[in-house]
């Protein structure tokens, strides 16, 4: 949606899935963007047609069906943070800040568009990245584990941090696809401090994390939303795809690592969020300034009048 929304005034842009949220479904009506559902990933490559740009957001399909999608007469960018297979992409897009491209097996002609000049931020972010904060005190905590959080991290940090007693507010975001609102929302509603949010656009997410100065979230695009938001970061891994984004994001001066979220020490958290609060003057937040632009030249780099 990121990347769509930057592209919207030069190309006619169509979102192709197996499977889609209704929430989904509705914002990208509202954007006028084109939506195609299809039964299989086979169906997908017979919707082609030579001269399009493809762009693939999908750990399932590996380098076989990206070179049917070249054998196509297709322009193929590939948004990747894993780099275990071989690539026939045309361009590669990771914003994982730090990964190099000789970490990727790849088409000689193939491009990399690498780190925090390529982040696929939604306008929302992208507004806040040249933004000044300056943070006084850690006073305001945000937790968010993205849409599903299988692990239910969200619950196991709250009551963590709930215990601390080191915050006036406790903001929690959780998305569509997480399966125990039922038992967090109980818990919320037995701590005044705590406040629980479901399912927000990105304008939302953004006045919240506004009232938060830290925010204890996984590697992944939410810790660079949040990043880009000035906020302080608590971050760790769920995920093996999130070890890049990790990796980078812990060499800014504002950032703090608790490891593998999946593998939580208490006491660890407990002393990473002391050390933080005692820390608060010595933060500072770098711009990263608005990726669009380097988005769009790249993409306008696949001309097929040059080939």
């Amino acid at each position: 949606m990121a990347l769509a929304e930057i592209l919207k005034f030069d190309y006619d842009i169509t979102f192709v899935c197996k499977q889609i949220p209704c929430k989904s479904v509705d914002l990208i009506k509202e954007l006028n963007f084109k939506l195609l559902v299809i039964d299989e990933e086979e169906s997908f490559l017979s919707q082609l047609k030579s001269k399009q740009i493809v762009v693939l957001d999908h750990y399932g399909l590996g380098s076989s069906y990206q070179n049917i999608i070249k054998q196509k007469g297709c322009k193929l960018v590939c948004i990747d943070d894993l780099h275990k297979e071989h690539f026939y992409a045309d361009v590669i897009i990771n914003h994982a800040p730090g990964v190099k491209s000789n970490q990727y097996d790849a088409e000689t002609y193939t491009h990399f568009y690498l780190g925090l000049d390529y982040a696929l931020l939604r306008s929302e972010f992208r507004e806040q990245a040249n933004r000044n904060r300056k943070i006084e005190s850690i006073d305001n905590v945000l937790i968010c584990f993205g849409g599903a959080d299988p692990y239910n991290i969200t619950y196991i940090i709250l009551k963590t941090v709930v215990r601390s007693c080191m915050f006036k507010r406790i903001n929690v975001i959780v998305g569509n696809s997480y399966n125990y609102i039922s038992e967090l929302t109980q818990f919320c509603a037995d701590h005044e401090s705590v406040k629980c949010f479901s399912n927000l656009t990105a304008g939302q997410m953004v006045e919240v994390m506004h009232h938060s100065e830290l925010a204890i979230v996984p590697a992944s695009s939410i810790a660079i939303e949040c990043h880009a938001a000035k906020q302080v970061l608590l971050i760790g891994i769920t995920d093996e795809n999130q070890i890049d984004i990790h990796n980078g994001l812990v060499k800014f001066n504002s950032v703090k690592t608790i490891g593998d979220f999946r593998n939580l020490d208490h006491e660890i958290l407990l002393n990473q969020l002391q050390t933080i609060k005692e820390q608060t003057n010595e933060f500072s937040f770098s711009n990263l300034g608005d990726a669009s632009n380097s988005i769009k030249s790249l993409f306008k780099s696949l001309s097929y009048d040059k080939n």
